[in-house]
């Protein structure tokens, strides 16, 4: 039986730093990322209305995208492409931003993958903000999926091992965000992976920063201008509960990591065990 197929999943509410993460994590040597795979078939029968992150279109240019069409041969199973890609990409890690807590459940039930969950969160005000300027939900209903989707994502991980980064933690420090990742991952941080606009991107989906050019990272705060008080303050009631969950779920995320981290592994190689992933080395992240 071959190894399970190592990934990386990140799962969060959109708008809420996943592509940025996806860029960070995709320029490391041995990470290679997909982008949103869930929109793998839309994307790569779209014909030439849509173009990989590299510029092509992802069944003709493209350098990536053609070599795993042709080891799926013609397979529709979901599990079967990250196999697929784990060959094209001589078992680099992938990262999948996808970001569905459904398709994150189905992928932590398959011994075919060994994921690593990444809980990618963000302040509600700025989420939302992004999600009305994007005219994809009314306010209620921004604060109601904001709900929805986190809770969702905390009841899936429940008593699973896995990562939680906060948004505004990521663009202040990008580097120490990431490190937990890669410590479990058996990998160091890479310099490079600070100028991720130059790295070979080959993603689905994702916003705009996957095309551009420039590594710099800005943190998005338009929300403070954007809504109105009323507005903020809605959504500050509306997510109330889902901000308590949260709160706790890092200050246990604390509390684990540190008693975690004063445990001296005899072998630093050495693989820990959780259900049947093997990726994590090293630190334990939190459950």
């Amino acid at each position: 039986m071959s190894a399970p197929v190592r990934l990386v999943y990140i799962a969060s509410c959109s708008h809420s730093g996943s592509t940025l993460l996806d860029l960070l994590l995709n320029a490391h040597s041995r990470f290679a990322s997909v982008g949103e795979l869930k929109k793998f078939p839309a994307r790569i029968t779209a014909g030439e209305t849509y173009r990989c992150t590299c510029g092509e279109l992802p069944l003709e240019g493209c350098s990536f995208w053609p070599g795993v069409v042709d080891r799926l041969a013609g397979s529709t199973d979901e599990l079967a492409l990250f196999g697929a890609i784990g060959m094209e990409t001589n078992g680099a890690i992938i990262v999948d931003s996808s970001k569905v807590p459904r398709w994150l459940s189905r992928l932590l039930k398959s011994p075919e993958v060994d994921v690593l969950p990444v809980f990618l969160v963000r302040d509600p005000r700025g989420q939302v903000c992004s999600t009305l300027r994007k005219g994809e939900a009314t306010l209620i209903r921004a604060i109601r999926d904001y709900n929805r989707i986190n809770r969702k994502i905390m009841r899936t991980l429940r008593q699973r091992a896995h990562v939680l980064i906060r948004y505004e933690d990521l663009v202040v420090d990008p580097r120490g965000a990431i490190e937990p990742i890669l410590s479990l991952c058996g990998e160091a941080f890479e310099a490079g992976q600070l100028d991720w606009a130059s790295a070979e991107k080959h993603s689905l989906a994702g916003n705009r920063m996957r095309h551009g050019s420039d590594s710099g990272i800005r943190r998005d705060e338009r929300w403070r201008t954007e809504l109105t008080v009323w507005q903020k303050l809605a959504i500050q009631a509306g997510t109330s509960w889902t901000r308590l969950a949260i709160a706790a779920h890092i200050a246990q995320h604390h509390r684990r990591s540190e008693a975690l981290a004063s445990r001296t592994l005899a072998n630093s190689d050495s693989v820990r065990h959780f259900g049947h992933s093997r990726l994590f080395a090293r630190r334990a992240p939190i459950a």
